[in-house]
This record gives C-alpha cells, sequence and structure tokens, in this order.
C-alpha cells in the first residue's frame, strides 16, 4: 500500500505496516508519521510503545528495530513528548549509511541497517554514485538526506495539553501552519480568545499555492 495506518499498534503491526510501505516505495523515501499520544514517552534507550499481543499493557519497542525495517530513504515525524531523545540513533543509522558510502568498498544505495546496532552491511555498487564508488564528501550528503527527522520538541521538553489547541499541534504546524498560526495567535491574545474568531479558522479556504486565495494571502502575510 502507497499509504497505510495503524492505530493502537503491536510491534508485528508497526513491522507490518513499515516493510509493506517500504516494499510499495522501492527507493522512493518513504514518510512515516509516529502519533504517540497517550502512551509512555520514549526511554532513554530509545524505546518507543507498542501494544503487546493480547493488548492489555505496553512493550518496549527499539526504534533501531523500526530503523531497520524502514531502511532509507525515509522522512520521520516524531509526535511526541521527549522525540529529542529518539534522534541520536537516527543520527548514528545516519552516519552509519554514510561511512558505508565513504569507504573502501561500494555499499548498496539502501544500506542494511541491522536493528541491534544500526550498522551497514556491504552490498554491490551504488547507482547514486554512477556506478563507482562514492567519494566521502558526495557520501556524506547523500547520507544526511538519507534519514530526514522531524520531532515535535527536545530530549527533555514535553508537548502542551492545553485543550484549547490540537492534541497534534506539530502535525497542525506541518499540514496547515497558516491556520494552526492563526488559531495560537487568537489563543495569544491577552484580552482573551473570541470564541467566534476561533469558530471561523476551519471555514478559511484556500490553499498555500492560491496567492488570490484567502489562505494564499495570509501565507504570504505570515512569511514575507
Amino acid at each position: 500500500p502507497l499509504r497505510s495506518a495503524s492505530v493502537d499498534p503491536t510491534a508485528d503491526d508497526i513491522f507490518s505496516a513499515t516493510r509493506g510501505l517500504r516494499n510499495a516505495a522501492g527507493s522512493d523515501r518513504v514518510v512515516f508519521h509516529m502519533n504517540m499520544h497517550g502512551v509512555p514517552a520514549p526511554s532513554p534507550r530509545g524505546e518507543i510503545w507498542a501494544f503487546n499481543s493480547e493488548y492489555t499493557k505496553y512493550v518496549p519497542l527499539p526504534v533501531s528495530d523500526v530503523i531497520g525495517w524502514l531502511q532509507p530513504p525515509a522522512l520521520v515525524v516524531l509526535e511526541c513528548s521527549r522525540a529529542g531523545i529518539l534522534l541520536p540513533h537516527f543520527a548514528h543509522a545516519r552516519g552509519a549509511a554514510g561511512l558505508g558510502r565513504a569507504g573502501t568498498g561500494a555499499v548498496d544505495t539502501a544500506p542494511n541497517l541491522s536493528p541491534a546496532s544500526g550498522a551497514a552491511s556491504p552490498g554491490g555498487r551504488s547507482p547514486r554514485a554512477g556506478g563507482g564508488l562514492a567519494s566521502p564528501s558526495s557520501a556524506a550528503s547523500e547520507a544526511a538526506l538519507d534519514w530526514m527527522v522531524l520531532a515535535a520538541c527536545a530530549a527533555d521538553e514535553t508537548l502542551p495539553t492545553h485543550p484549547a489547541i490540537p492534541a497534534d499541534l506539530f502535525t497542525a504546524t506541518l499540514l496547515t501552519p497558516v491556520r494552526t498560526a492563526l488559531h495560537c495567535r487568537i489563543l495569544d491574545n491577552p484580552r482573551g480568545a473570541p470564541p467566534a474568531l476561533l469558530q471561523v479558522i476551519p471555514l478559511l479556504r484556500g490553499s498555500r499555492r492560491d496567492k488570490a486565495s484567502l489562505i494564499g494571502e495570509l501565507h504570504v502575510v505570515l512569511t514575507t
């Protein structure tokens, strides 16, 4: 499937979803959105949480496993408290890919990352290098693009839980930045947020690309 959603997933569900997306995408980039509201925050050891097969408790799932299942190139969105605590694990995977490409032996375009260590295993010649070996500088640049990770907050931060803002505020800023900016600006009014204005925001029409629309005009105002 080109699109897959897993609600309250088990580790097996996450494995099936990630491998299905990678198989469908081939060498194209996969977008993997981890919305982990309502579950424990990631652990310092780089573990996220999934249900066990009986749905009776949460069990830890090393994010290194998810990295190995996804394979690069991928864009990962971490929508959870303490999201930044997972960034070193993706940086390790990215570094392993870069070291593999810059080494004396050629490697696959998508190196096989070990779920346990994130190490790259040797493979065939890299198509990106034109059939030859990648130089250290080009390998590092390619590796930097292999894993693009957007974290909602730092390792020691928690997401806001105000009832007047979306629970997935970070995702809202990515998908509907103009509406979310207006929403937060109205709430930031020291004289209070007029309920009528908040109700108008979902009714705004247009897109950022259409500068003749209301959303397009607001996007220009907010970004220039």
